[in-house]
């Protein structure tokens, strides 16, 4: 017998037989696949969604709505969040009477931002460091183990920062994370069609290194980046020297100016990774850059504070600056 007079929050996990994105499994689940909801009567869907919906750091959706309590007839709330990792779903539902739902709902939402998916192989503390490129604006959070190669190059499209995961049994890194900036003609350019050129331009049509690449996801409405709407790019290709890789391009707009989060690792090593990359894409903070080249930089911004304070409020960070002179050296 079912009862639903408690207040109940689920955390489950389904293997997978059938490779879905988060939208086919959204729909199996509206449409009974899956018999998830089969059991509650007058079950009604109040919103479905995959925009902007996002668990344990990996793109996810939301199902929502009401059930009659098969006993009592009391009406009932719930929501699901979800996301696919691997072959593999991790849900947590919250269900609860009609009339206190919205009190803990509250507790749901910090769960879901909580919620992390730690690979059995690796630590669950993960010492990070901070990179800070003040050139261009960028400040993000790595693993204090991998290492940082800083690029040299210039013109449109900048190599900022690499990050390098520690090598492998065979001597060679299993992943990096590449920084890219680019510098775009056109100001009005969307986020979708400039993630479009990114996948033909960049991996589709460079065969000479990028062999045999398959596209497996372009979305555009999943996925943020320094607090603003991102694309993202997720693929396989073969490299002739380390084998199957896969990859995955987080991008967004600010301005003139393309900044994206380029992840690479062997094909087999690309899910261990996941939890730790998604952390230093959720890390990353686009700054106002001070430039590039030698000489001194003025701030002429009013002495708001006595410190340099950086400030932090949903999701926008910001420096409280005092008037000062910096000095970059090219």
């Amino acid at each position: 017998m079912l009862r639903f007079q408690s207040i109940d929050y689920i955390v489950m996990r389904e293997n997978l037989t059938t490779n879905y994105t988060p939208d086919q499994y959204l729909n199996s689940l509206m449409l009974g696949d899956a018999a998830d909801y089969k059991a509650f009567p007058d079950i009604r869907f109040n919103q479905n969604t995959t925009n902007n919906i996002v668990l344990a750091g990996h793109p996810g959706y939301m199902l929502n709505g009401t059930f009659r309590d098969p006993t009592s007839d009391a009406l009932q709330r719930f929501t699901n969040i979800g996301t696919i990792i691997g072959d593999k779903v991790y849900s947590i539902i919250h269900y609860s009477p009609a009339e206190t739902y919205p009190i803990y709902n509250t507790i749901y939402d910090q769960m879901i931002k909580s919620f992390e998916v730690i690979p059995q192989n690796s630590s669950a503390a993960t010492s990070l460091s901070t990179y800070e490129n003040r050139n261009y604006g960028i400040h993000i959070q790595y693993p204090s183990d991998w290492s940082v190669q800083e690029s040299k190059s210039s013109g449109e499209l900048i190599n900022v920062a690499t990050f390098v995961s520690p090598t492998g049994p065979d001597s060679d890194p299993t992943a990096d994370v590449c920084i890219y900036l680019d510098k775009l003609h056109n100001s009005t350019t969307t986020l979708d069609n400039y993630a479009h050129f990114v996948a033909f331009t960049d991996y589709e049509n460079k065969p000479s290194y990028i062999h045999a690449f398959k596209l497996l996801e372009l979305s555009t409405n999943s996925s943020t980046l320094a607090g603003k709407p991102a694309y993202t790019i997720i693929g396989t290709y073969q490299n002739p020297s380390f084998g199957l890789q896969q990859l995955m391009e987080t991008g967004t707009i600010i301005g003139n100016k393309a900044y994206s989060v380029q992840y690479i690792a062997d094909a087999p090593k690309y899910s261990d990774y996941l939890p730790i990359i998604q952390k230093m894409i959720d890390s990353l903070v686009i700054k106002r850059s001070l430039g590039t080249g030698s000489g001194s930089i003025t701030d002429n911004s009013t002495n708001l504070h006595p410190d340099n304070l950086e400030k932090c409020h949903d999701g926008l960070c910001y420096i409280m600056w005092t008037k000062h002179m910096l000095t970059q050296t090219a």
